[in-house]
C-alpha cells in the first residue's frame, strides 16, 4: 500500500521492487503527486477519489461524478484496476475490463 504522503522517489522504488517479486501494488493517490507511467501502470488498484480521478484524467470531479463508467473506463487505459471512491453515491470498481458501480450502504 502506497500513498500520494509518501516521497515520490521512494513510492517508486517501492513500486519496482515490488514488481520484480510479482506483489501486488495498491497505490491510493491522496494527494495526487506526479508519477511515472510505468509506476502507475503498475497499480492494481490504483484507488481514488472524484476530484483525484478528475486530476488524474484532465477533466473535472463533477465529470467524474456525473459518468463514473466512462471515467472508469479511461483509468484503465493507465492502469490494472481501479477504485473510485464517490461519497454517498458508493464507489466505482474498474478492472479486467469491466466497470461496475457499487452503491454505498445505508446509514442511520
Amino acid at each position: 500500500m502506497i500513498q500520494g504522503e509518501i516521497p515520490v522517489a521512494a513510492s517508486e522504488r517501492a513500486i519496482g521492487l515490488a514488481e520484480r517479486v510479482r506483489a501486488r501494488v495498491v497505490l491510493n493517490l491522496a494527494p495526487v503527486v506526479d508519477y511515472a507511467d510505468a509506476a502507475l501502470r503498475a497499480a492494481d488498484p490504483l484507488v481514488v477519489n472524484e476530484v483525484e480521478a478528475g486530476l488524474l484524467l484532465g477533466t473535472s470531479a463533477e465529470e467524474v461524478a456525473a459518468d463514473p463508467s466512462a471515467a472508469g473506463r479511461q483509468l484503465l487505459d493507465t492502469v490494472r484496476s481501479a477504485v473510485v471512491t464517490l461519497g454517498a453515491a458508493g464507489a466505482l470498481v474498474a478492472g479486467d475490463g469491466s466497470v461496475e458501480l457499487v452503491a454505498a450502504p445505508a446509514v442511520a
